[in-house]
């Protein structure tokens, strides 16, 4: 809790639970050692921001508090509250990011950083999951959930939506009020999603380096099948060609072992083809694994996870990890098996998939979620541009930025290579000392 010194009307520098922050023009003091509300304990780093007449376009923001808490399960009440009835994706859900943290997130230095922003008058605006990670060039400031997070954005409250200036003033409040880092980086933000404006993704530096797809679904799959006569007619013939070698069948896997095995089979033969076309394996680590088969078999408070598959005869081909959140089917993860390529299976799965979401009450987004991959423009009538902040914040993360614009032109340059080598040399002693 922020104690101020005696006499002292408004410091520059405020003790935050045992770290000093630097605060701007928006932040004073938390003046008494109540316990906050919603289970925020007055033991974790916080501070109040200003009630100034003018401080902030929204009038919620005047004297509201913000709350870091140090771990995912510390901040579970107010994140399940939060997200039942604020704007959010399928990944700020509390079952998603607390597996994230569970299984994938173990084998990576990170310290959890979950900032909540309550109104004065106890109601939650955003709840905002971040992570500090260490590495060889410094802290970086990230969205908790890593690369297994296709949407990053805050859970924003019911009615709260801060414009760019109170924006850039409650981001600077929320710097303060955390640990020191040498980077911030966030990635994956949509600007606007399902209509909501993502209030961090407009950020001074923020720029769009990649877009996700989806498709808005008509009532009718004939309708689907409209924007492209053709491909659906070689589609059909596709599949009269895969029925001869078998019953062709499209399922959701339903009780807990199916899910499991289609589940596995997704990831295994996505690990395959990764290691068959000389890419990276991104799916190796078993606490990969083990995040997309916890995932599987963990009921959603809204929502959860669909795996969806297409078999011949008794054997499964071809698999989509997928999920159903707010009127979307987001594919995740989709995969095939390699003996099975010459009959398009991945292409009549994703075809039924599309069917299945049709005829459901409760999808109206065929959402193929994050990357520039081929297949999607069969698929999709729009885009999503995705964001990112990349910005030092720290001398250390100054001199590393530096480095890395510097890297490429030097390649050619061998006087600039010399200093960029120099500079790369001196940056590693700064980075031993801390």
């Amino acid at each position: 809790m922020l104690q101020r010194p005696p006499g002292e009307q408004n410091p520059s520098f405020m003790q935050i639970s045992g770290h000093t922050a630097k605060s701007g023009a928006a932040l004073i003091p938390d003046a008494d050692d109540r316990d906050l509300k919603n289970g925020c304990r007055s033991a974790f780093p916080a501070v109040q921001l200003a009630r100034a007449p003018g401080a902030w376009s929204d009038p919620a923001l005047a004297g509201a508090t913000v709350t870091v808490f140090p771990s995912v399960d510390a901040a579970e009440s107010v994140w399940r509250e939060t997200a039942a009835t604020g704007a959010c994706t399928v990944f700020q859900c509390f079952e998603w990011l607390a597996t994230w943290r569970r299984t994938a997130g173990t084998s990576e230095p990170l310290s959890d950083q979950i900032v909540h922003v309550s109104s004065e008058a106890g109601q939650t605006l955003m709840l905002l999951p971040l992570a500090i990670r260490r590495n060889a060039y410094g802290r970086s400031l990230e969205f908790l959930g890593g690369d297994l997070t296709d949407y990053n954005m805050p859970i924003l409250g019911a009615g709260f939506s801060p414009g760019p200036r109170d924006a850039e003033r409650l981001w600077a409040a929320i710097l303060d009020v955390l640990p020191p880092v040498d980077f911030v980086r966030l990635r994956r933000m949509p600007l606007v999603f399902d209509g909501i404006a993502n209030p961090f993704a407009g950020l001074a530096g923020s720029r769009h380096v990649i877009d996700a797809y989806g498709a808005n679904l008509p009532p009718t799959f004939k309708d689907f099948t409209t924007r492209s006569p053709s491909f659906f007619n070689k589609n059909s013939q596709r599949r009269r060609r895969l029925a001869k070698e078998g019953a062709v069948r499209f399922a959701v896997a339903q009780d807990p072992a199916e899910r499991v095995a289609l589940t596995r089979f997704v990831i295994e033969q996505k690990s395959q083809w990764q290691r068959d076309t000389g890419q990276m394996d991104t799916f190796a680590a078993p606490e990969r694994l083990a995040f997309y088969t916890t995932l599987a078999g963990l009921p959603f408070e809204e929502g959860g996870v669909v795996p969806v598959g297409l078999w011949v005869g008794s054997e499964l081909v071809a698999g989509i990890w997928g999920t159903v959140f707010r009127g979307r089917f987001a594919v995740i993860v989709a995969a095939y098996h390699q003996d099975w390529a010459k009959f398009s299976v991945a292409r009549l799965l994703m075809e039924s998939a599309v069917e299945m979401c049709i005829a459901r009450d409760d999808v109206a987004i065929f959402d193929l979620t994050v990357g520039d991959e081929g297949y999607k423009t069969d698929w999709s009538d729009h885009s999503l541009p995705l964001h990112e902040v990349i910005a030092p914040h720290s001398l250390r993360g100054r001199m590393f930025m530096a480095y890395w614009h510097l890297r490429g032109r030097a390649k050619t340059v061998p006087w600039l290579r010399d200093a960029v080598r120099s500079g790369m040399r001196l940056a590693q002693r700064v980075s031993k000392r801390d």
